[in-house]
């Protein structure tokens, strides 16, 4: 009905506003959920044939690893409370790669690496850097680099706390 569909968008609309998500209306009054970019976009969806191949951590059935490429707000992978924690994603192809953009929460470091086989091997750094501490705000780090990618792991090297978060990891052609 109308009406639980109202309450249904005002909740998600309170949630995107805190989530640093933007809420777009189509004619037909469906919402559109977006990171701040164009999900058409990111290769590392499942639509674009994404998917998690490798993650270090994986017990919490509440945040499992998929939800770091899922491209849905309040969503998120978390880490287990040990460092360093690793996740992989393999992309749907081997493609050309020119940015990688990540939300996290309590994140300090944060590494990079990409891989061009069709294997996750032979991994090469692309960028390793120590994040401020957000509180529990959402840490936003966009990279670019030129590299054909099969691909994309995502090293937290350290925390905050105990927990850490990936909420969102997407990658740019």
């Amino acid at each position: 009905s109308r009406r639980v569909f109202a309450k249904r968008l005002f909740a998600l609309s309170d949630l995107c506003s805190r989530k640093h998500v933007f809420l777009g209306f189509h004619r037909n009054t469906r919402a559109r959920i977006l990171f701040g970019s164009d999900p058409m976009s990111n290769l590392a969806t499942p639509e674009a044939g994404a998917s998690v191949v490798l993650a270090t951590c994986s017990d919490d059935d509440r945040h499992p690893p998929g939800c770091a490429i899922d491209g849905t707000p309040g969503t998120c992978w978390v880490t287990t409370g040990m460092f360093p924690q690793e996740l992989v994603v393999r992309l749907g192809k081997q493609t050309p790669v020119s940015r990688v953009k990540t939300l996290t929460t309590k994140v300090k470091g944060l590494a990079l690496e990409y891989s061009e086989g069709p294997q996750p091997d032979g991994f090469k750094p692309v960028f390793e850097v120590t994040l401020p501490d957000k509180g529990g705000d959402l840490q936003t780090e966009t990279h670019q680099f030129t590299a054909k990618a099969s691909f994309i792991k995502l090293r937290v090297a350290s925390g905050y706390d105990d927990f850490a978060s990936v909420h969102s990891i997407e990658v740019f052609s």
